[in-house]
Parts: C-alpha cells; sequence; structure tokens
C-alpha cells in the first residue's frame, strides 16, 4: 500500500508540474508592480496601440483662373482664319473693309463684353458700333475680330476705333483713310 501511495503521490506531482508548466508557458509577460517594483501578474501587460493610419495628402488646390485681360489690337485689310489679321496696316484705300483684332486672355467669370466704337474726324463721327460676347471654355489666347465696310466708299480722314471691355476704357487704334487715286 505505501508503495501505492508513493506512485499516486508521484502522478500528483508530476501532473502539478505539468500544469505549472503550461501556465507558465501560456501567461503574459509579468508586469513590475506599481507598488514596489518587482515582477506580478496582479497587473495586466497592455499591448502597445495600433500604429496610425497611413495620412493622405490632398491633392493640391488648381492653379486660379487668369483674369481677362485684352492682350492687344491690331488694324489690317485682311483676317486669317484664327481671327488675326493679315497685315497690320493704320492706312486704309476708301473701298477697304476695315479690321480690328482683339487679342486676349485668360477667363471671363461669366463672360467679358467687348465693345467697339468706330469714330470719324476731330468731331468723333459715329461710323459703327458692336459689341462681342467672350464667353468661356477657352483659357487660351484668343481673339476677336470686328470690321466694318462700305461699298460707296469711306470719306478720306483720319478714324480711331474705341475699345471698351465691359464699359471700362481699354484701347483706342487710328488709322487714315486715304484719298482716292485719280
Amino acid at each position: 500500500m505505501r508503495k501505492r501511495r508513493i506512485i499516486l503521490s508521484l502522478c500528483v506531482v508530476g501532473l502539478i508540474a505539468a500544469a505549472v508548466a503550461l501556465a507558465t508557458a501560456t501567461a503574459k509577460p509579468a508586469q513590475a508592480h506599481p507598488s514596489y517594483g518587482q515582477p506580478c501578474n496582479c497587473h495586466p501587460v497592455t499591448p502597445p496601440p495600433p500604429p496610425p493610419p497611413p495620412v493622405v495628402q490632398a491633392p493640391p488646390p488648381p492653379p486660379p483662373v487668369p483674369p481677362f485681360k485684352v492682350t492687344g489690337a491690331e488694324l489690317g485689310k485682311g483676317i486669317q482664319p484664327d481671327n488675326t489679321v493679315q497685315t497690320a496696316t493704320s492706312t486704309f484705300g476708301p473701298k477697304d473693309t476695315i479690321y480690328l483684332s482683339v487679342g486676349s486672355e485668360g477667363m471671363p467669370q461669366p463672360r467679358a463684353v467687348l465693345a467697339v466704337k468706330w469714330t470719324f474726324g476731330t468731331k468723333d463721327t459715329l461710323v459703327h458700333e458692336e459689341t462681342a460676347n467672350v464667353t468661356p471654355p477657352s483659357d487660351k489666347p484668343m481673339h476677336t475680330e470686328f470690321h466694318i465696310a462700305k461699298p460707296s466708299g469711306w470719306p478720306a480722314g483720319n478714324y480711331k476705333v474705341t475699345l471698351t471691355v465691359d464699359g471700362q476704357p481699354a484701347l483706342t487704334k487710328t488709322f487714315t483713310v486715304a484719298a482716292a487715286k485719280k
């Protein structure tokens, strides 16, 4: 019987040792006790926080829209398909069609109104008035064409054309109609 007790005791001791080994293998590492600084299992180990999510940068804002502006104007006797004059001049014949090509760039918001006033002589006698709307979608440089014609012939003398943008003076061009050659 004594042998049996010894074997039974050994079995119990083996089971206890196995349980302790298993508990030690699966236990979290001990944290230092806040009161006396020695390792203990009475305060659980807190896992580190997860890393922050990656920072997604917003796309840069679009560049600002350039404001509308007139870049220049030329007078001529003919016009190209892109509304530029064929050959710039300031002297015309009595039967010529007189073209004005107005260069502009930038985006009109929502539109720009170009107006021209053609006048004759020192008293600025009105010859013709005309307007043109410049509207998006183009922010590329562009040309707007205006013209006057008089099949019976222009009187010889000095003329001018005044351009306004949205009612504000932009530029004035002077030109001459030469007397008819006899």
